[in-house]
């Protein structure tokens, strides 16, 4: 396994992540599919559980206040068809589509408080599966002097998941 520092270290403006760490095995067919990635959390976290559960979560609209301003936008190319029926179609529309997408939450097991050198941390496991093929993800979130972090491991392999757990297992200060 190679440990380098993440090539991306300007984050994420919409997660407010900074890439510190990424470890991935040597090159190979399947390389790419496995991945430990430490992160500093650029805000502070007041909901842990909630939080890691967003990171799973996938974000089809955005919309603060009112789901059809996009629409009576006066740049909107669709102004004229958002006071007719597309505009009493938009809020059912959104409301699907946030159903949809915390469907991925239905491969992850509940958050759970967890321990290790350094403290207490919250840990959200995640399973997806097909048949014999399943992509793992597990979640660590953990405060350190005031500072949280971030560990996102993800494989399609259960023997490379059990490894990169090690890994993640042995980060201390």
């Amino acid at each position: 396994m190679d440990a380098l520092p993440h090539p991306d270290q300007g984050g994420s403006s919409d997660d407010a992540l900074a890439p510190v760490l990424e470890i991935r095995p040597e090159e190979g067919a399947f390389s790419e599919l496995s991945s430990l990635t430490l992160y500093q959390v650029d805000a502070p976290v007041m909901d842990p559980e909630t939080w890691l559960k967003e990171r799973v979560t996938l974000s089809f609209l955005k919309s603060d206040g009112d789901p059809t301003a996009w629409l009576n936008s006066p740049d909107s190319p669709f102004g004229d068809l958002g006071n007719g029926l597309l505009g009493d179609l938009i809020p059912e529309f959104i409301e699907g589509m946030d159903s949809l997408s915390r469907l991925p939450l239905e491969g992850c097991q509940d958050p759970v408080l967890d321990e290790n050198e350094v403290g207490r941390y919250y840990r959200l496991d995640c399973d997806w599966g097909i048949g014999p093929l399943h992509r793992y993800r597990q979640l660590r979130l953990q405060e350190v002097d005031g500072t949280w972090y971030l560990t996102s491991i993800e494989t399609m392999n259960e023997r490379r998941l059990r490894h990169l757990v090690a890994i993640a297992n042995a980060f201390h200060r």
